[in-house]
């Protein structure tokens, strides 16, 4: 078991996931069982590109942003526990291979996602992932997301890790 605590691992400085920093939906990792459980934070600032279409004058965190925060947050489950561990020494050489290994898992489908309540900025966002089964390389993943204790949204999701081209 690994409880990273006030040692969180910031997504945006450690590059781990294969997205930019505009499609980068969780800002910290602050507790890593690896094949077990994942709990990830986002804080929706406001800021973000998406709010100013979504709505003006009334922003809410678009529903397939939130499921694909509550992805990327799962498939850190299938990340080897020194990945997350030795992120911690931040070393250049460590950081290009964990994006390397890291780049090669892939969203494959999801379902059962339900939406409970509405996200407004100024909240943080905290996913908690558990395989629901893991398969070699790949896991089905149940991931549920929560703003000031509330439940406002759960899903299943499967992901693999696949070879780099």
């Amino acid at each position: 078991m690994n409880v990273l605590g006030n040692n969180a691992l910031d997504l945006r400085k450690t590059k781990i996931l294969l997205v930019t920093d505009s499609f980068l939906f969780v800002d910290r990792v602050t507790y890593f069982d690896p094949g077990k459980k994942v709990i990830a934070e986002k804080d929706v600032t406001g800021e973000e590109w998406f709010f100013k279409g979504h709505f003006p004058g009334n922003p809410i965190l678009p529903g397939h942003i939130l499921a694909e925060a509550m992805i990327q947050a799962g498939t850190i489950i299938l990340l080897p526990e020194h990945f997350l561990t030795k992120t911690m020494i931040q070393t250049d050489t460590f950081l290009r291979d964990l994006a390397d290994r890291a780049k090669t898992v892939n969203y494959l489908t999801a379902t059962k996602i339900r939406f409970f309540k509405i996200t407004r900025p100024g909240k943080t966002i905290i996913m908690t992932g558990t395989p629901i089964k893991v398969i070699s390389s790949a896991a089905i993943m149940h991931v549920e997301a929560h703003v000031d204790g509330e439940l406002i949204a759960r899903g299943d999701f499967t992901v693999a890790r696949t070879k780099n081209k």
